[in-house]
């Protein structure tokens, strides 16, 4: 569908042609709007969602899914960093926060630099066309995320020291 999104008139012309079921999510369960937003096509989601109220509703239910779980991810962090700060202070903190969005890792990944980044903050930043390190401005020499399992299990345990 991205392909007509700067051509509305096209993807008129294709509409009236075809029967579209405007409820169809992907693979992990997005409306095309959605996917329409994510590429930066804005209106293009927008004119998708005057067709189909439905879709609409689906990317509204999703929003407010998502808004729960962002909610429930900050209380999450919010106890941990706590937990930290307590027991180990803030140099502890940097090791388990990340140098782009100052937010405690999620899923830590390690990229070329060696810096260890959330893997949605440096994806966003490398999607954005930026191959040189955020931290160093060295080039990259390669953009391969890496998981870091080593804070991620650190994170884990720390979580369940703290549910205690």
């Amino acid at each position: 569908m991205t392909l007509y999104a700067n051509n509305k008139g096209a993807f008129d012309q294709l509409h009236n042609m075809c029967t579209f079921d405007m409820k169809l999510l992907t693979n992990d369960k997005k409306t095309a709007s959605e996917v329409a937003i994510e590429q930066n096509h804005t209106r293009f989601a927008t004119y998708l969602e005057s067709l189909s109220p439905e879709m609409r509703a689906i990317r509204e239910q999703h929003d407010k899914e998502k808004e729960k779980r962002n909610q429930a991810s900050i209380k999450h962090d919010e106890q941990i960093e706590k937990y930290i700060l307590t027991t180990a202070g803030n140099n502890m903190l940097d090791c388990f926060t990340c140098p782009l969005t100052k937010e405690i890792f999620h899923d830590p990944v390690v990229l070329s630099d060696g810096f260890t980044y959330e893997r949605s903050a440096i994806q966003k930043w490398l999607d954005l066309g930026n191959r040189r390190s955020p931290m160093t401005n060295i080039e990259l020499t390669n953009i391969v995320l890496v998981p870091n399992m080593v804070i991620k299990q650190a994170l884990n345990e720390l979580y369940e020291k703290q549910k205690k």
